[in-house]
């Protein structure tokens, strides 16, 4: 229902473009879209259905093309101001209010998303290792195909795990830049620091170095290569 976005492979025409546009600037019940939209978000965590956890990533990640959506206008943002205001009214309350159950969301699949790619990351370089380095031309045929198998499969993941965990912190530095008083809160500003530090150490740490990879393409190539 979203008019066009960049990553479309077939866009809409500029008339059914403005026309879906239209629903989220003409459509009395449109304020809604934001409270509703956050409220399905944090719902998926508590389905009760037996899905695969990973599963609810899948559901989650058109909901971040929606936001950013929405984010492009001015009542819309609003809607997420007030929705940050309540929060900052009633950070302690029994029953956590829903802005601050979908930023303790965002900040936990951030978390999550980021230890996946960087374990993915790792498996990617070590079996890349052994392609550069020759021990790849020691295992059999079998093997290597294999191995190339795995490369192709958690190269996927990977890349599943990352454009998800951009997406997630990009919402979050929209919030933040726009409701930064919930974020300062002594109430959830201890959180916000020790998953900045984190990821700080993660990406800029000393183990840095252990999530540096090739570029798939030129692994196959290479792997194409020795089979000559």
């Amino acid at each position: 229902m979203l008019p066009n976005h960049p990553d479309d492979q077939m866009p809409l025409s500029n008339l059914a473009s403005f026309s879906r546009e239209q629903l989220f600037k003409e459509n009395p019940h449109r304020l809604q879209l934001v409270p509703c939209l956050l409220d399905v978000f944090v719902g998926i965590e508590m389905t009760g259905q037996s899905v695969q956890f990973e599963q609810k990533f899948n559901y989650r990640r058109p909901m971040y093309l929606v936001m950013e959506f929405l984010w492009t206008m001015e009542e819309h943002r609003d809607a997420f101001t007030k929705l940050a205001r309540e929060a900052e009214a009633n950070m302690e309350a029994v029953h956590p209010p829903l802005f601050l159950r979908f930023v303790n969301l965002l900040m936990n699949d951030a978390i999550f998303l980021l230890d996946e790619a960087l374990n993915n990351m790792a498996q990617i370089r070590t079996l890349q290792t052994m392609q550069i380095s020759g021990e790849w031309n020691t295992l059999t045929v079998q093997e290597r195909e294999q191995h190339m198998t795995n490369l192709s499969h958690i190269g996927m993941l990977a890349r599943f795990d990352n454009i998800l965990g951009r997406d997630t912190i990009r919402t979050l530095v929209r919030l933040t830049a726009h409701a930064p008083y919930v974020f300062c809160h002594p109430t959830l500003v201890d959180r916000i620091a020790s998953m900045l530090n984190y990821f700080l150490l993660h990406l800029v740490g000393p183990n840095k170095k252990n999530f540096k990879v090739c570029h798939l393409t030129n692994i196959k190539q290479l792997d194409r290569i020795d089979d000559v």
